[in-house]
Parts: C-alpha cells; structure tokens; sequence
C-alpha cells in the first residue's frame, strides 16, 4: 500500500498499520538485525549461504554480511529491492511464492517479522524445505498475539499489519513444521531493542490517527525525542529454529 513503508496515518478501512519511517528506523532495525545475525551465524558453519525472505530494504542482509556469510535476498516491493540491489546485494525481486530459485542450495533461510504473507503457508514451507541444503535451517520470528488481540483489537481497528493472512502461534508453527518436512529444534523468546519515539508513534496512529488524544497528551509526545530502551523480551514474539528432516518426503513442486 501507499503509506505502508512510510506513513502517519492508518487506513481503518483497510485495516493497514504500516512502519512510521522504514527507512528512518534504519539504525535502531540495524541494531536488532545485527543481533539476529549473531544467533544465526552461531548455528551454520562459517561462511554459509543464507537466503532471507521478504528482505526489505537489505538491513538482515548487511548484517549477516558482516558475519562473513553470503548472502540472498528475496522481496516484493521493487523499491525495496532497488535500495537493497543499490548496495550491492543479490536480491530477486517478486513473490516468493513464485519465483525460481535452486534446489538445496541454502543453509539457511530466514522470515522475519513476516509470519503470516502466504497464500498457501503450508506448499510455501515445503518449498522452503526444497531449497535447503539437507540438514539446512529455517528461522523466523512470529508473534503470538492471542493476549494482544484482546487487549486492543476492540479500542483500535488496525492492530495488524495490512500484510497479515493469519495469525500462527506455537502450536501452528510446531503443526506447519511436520507437515512441510521439518524438525522443530528450539523456540524461544525473542528480544530486541526498542525505539521510544516509536512505541509512542503507533500509539498515536492507532488511536484514531491522534484525533481523540488531549492536547496535553499529543504536547507530551512530541517531547519524545528519540531514545532507547534496554535490550529487552519483545512482548508476545517468538524465534523458532527448524532444521530440515533426514527423512524428509520428495514433494511434487513442480517445474523450476
């Protein structure tokens, strides 16, 4: 959509809460995706290929470059890809669902915070478990948003992303794992640091786009002058680590 990499309003119709400044936040995303580089980079071997999945604007990638691994990227915004192409990274713009890529070639394929973007999550997962090396990895992240839903999805009407299909949880993902051919190696909790100034600017966006807030509340906000806050557990988020089985089924994917 339009405002979903950079927007100060939310569209209630379409139910869309997209990022306030994605490319703006470059520095504090950065951050958290050099620490999830470190994880991943502690679980292959050294100089292993990663492939990363909606990679947006390439921060996972350069991060996980920095870590000596080689790196691939797939995303469906082209002007996300452009930036992450302008330096320098193999990325394939389109939708992963359909695009060609070879057969057991990564040792690792990485989905972050893009959980819920597949058609058809279960054939998705199987053609991941295709392009794996054997004994490859699949990491992502996912919230579990159960409480959170409660919480607010009464008080605001676009509480999840415009991109979400569904909303998995442990159960699901460990469901999604046998069926697509994986072992479930770990899931924890995941943590991150987190920008003040933004937790207050999607407050603002989801309480109708600011309209209802008093005028010493929004005075208050524009105090907030950046800021961060500790490393700390992101409330509701999950990492899980799967490896793909030995004894794993040839699936019918068909041509690529």
């Amino acid at each position: 959509t339009a405002n979903f990499w950079q927007g100060s309003t939310v569209d209630h119709g379409e139910r869309i809460l997209g990022y306030d400044d994605y490319i703006g936040d470059e520095e504090m995303r950065l951050k958290n995706e050099r620490r999830k580089a470190r994880f991943v980079s502690r679980l292959i071997r050294p100089g292993g290929r990663v492939l990363d999945i909606a990679c947006g604007s390439g921060s996972f990638l350069r991060a996980a470059a920095e870590q000596g691994l080689e790196t691939g990227g797939v995303e469906i915004s082209e002007k996300m890809s452009g930036l992450a192409q302008a330096q320098g990274f193999d990325v394939v713009t389109g939708d992963f669902e359909t695009i060609k890529l070879p057969h057991e070639c990564f040792d690792v394929i990485t989905l972050w915070n893009a959980d819920n973007i597949f058609s058809d999550p279960v054939a998705t997962w199987r053609r991941i478990h295709s392009l794996l090396a054997p004994d490859g990895l699949f990491i992502l992240n996912f919230l579990e948003n159960r409480l959170l839903n409660r919480l607010f999805v009464g008080a605001f009407s676009a509480w999840r992303d415009c991109h979400s299909l569904y909303v998995p949880c442990r159960n699901s993902i460990r469901h999604l794992a046998s069926r697509a051919g994986f072992l479930v190696n770990d899931v924890q909790v995941q943590w991150g640091y987190f920008a003040i100034s933004r937790i207050f600017n999607v407050l603002k966006r989801l309480a109708a786009n600011g309209d209802q807030w008093t005028s010493t509340q929004k005075s208050d906000l524009k105090k907030v002058q950046g800021g961060t806050l500790p490393l700390l557990p992101m409330p509701g988020f999950f990492v899980a680590v799967l490896q793909k089985s030995e004894d794993y089924t040839k699936y019918d994917l068909g041509d690529e």
